[in-house]
């Protein structure tokens, strides 16, 4: 009965210390983030080209550390688009369209660090899900030495459509990939987004295609103070 009673005790005492340990070794961060995103769309349709387009990202970034690994959710708002022509640019007449689209962006990471404090060089990989809160877009019709500019605003997931209206997919979510590194505080990340939602609407009204496939795609490179790190 002894040895029973000392090995439960010894048992409930390896496992409070082993708590103890894991709870030591767990911190959590969390603090602005500041990148620029690079994004363009793989879009599938007839002759169209697509170009990349700039737009800021900014909000909050949390970061839970376990050991060498660390869960980093955050809350962005996100400037994405492309750049798409239309035709032949070496023809009489063609387009060249702007899109703006913003959204509202929750990306998970799972970041992995030589070091248990999460410091030094960063292997990043995830997800997103993002939601869609409105855009613009600006049609450049090129005929000959004259350009006829029309503009619009671009609305979720929407028909029928008004003549300046474009729409596009309300949710889009894919996976992310990256690098990155941390300094104290500061963390500098670099990673490349696949979407895996095609967000063309299946619509034949202007702006839209019946058989069109868009997916967004984006080089991101983001900065973040990250407040509450315990050393």
């Amino acid at each position: 009965m002894f040895s029973s009673a000392l090995r439960t005790l010894l048992l409930t005492g390896s496992l409070a210390l082993a708590g103890r340990c894991s709870f030591a070794q767990t911190t959590f961060s969390i603090g602005p983030q500041v990148g620029l995103n690079a994004s363009y769309a793989s879009y599938e349709y007839v002759d169209y080209e697509t170009r990349i387009r700039l737009g800021i990202e900014a909000g909050v970034l949390s970061s839970l550390q376990l050991g060498y690994v660390a869960l980093q959710p955050a809350l962005l708002f996100s400037q994405k688009g492309y750049r798409l022509t239309t035709g032949n640019a070496l023809s009489t007449s063609h387009f060249e369209d702007i899109y703006r689209l913003n959204y509202l962006t929750l990306p998970v990471k799972c970041v992995v660090s030589p070091q248990k404090d999460g410091q030094g060089v960063q292997l990043l990989a995830g997800a997103y899900l993002a939601l869609l809160v409105g855009g613009n877009y600006q049609r450049n019709f090129i005929s000959g030495s004259s350009t006829k500019v029309t503009t619009g605003r671009i609305v979720p997931n929407q028909s029928p459509l008004a003549y300046d209206e474009y729409s596009s997919q309300r949710l889009d979510a894919g996976l992310i990939v990256g690098v990155g590194y941390r300094y104290q505080k500061l963390q500098l990340q670099a990673n490349y987004t696949w979407g895996g939602v095609n967000l063309a609407v299946p619509y034949t009204t202007l702006g839209t295609h019946a058989n069109a496939s868009n997916y967004s795609r984006s080089w991101q490179a983001s900065l973040a103070y990250l407040f509450g790190l315990k050393r």
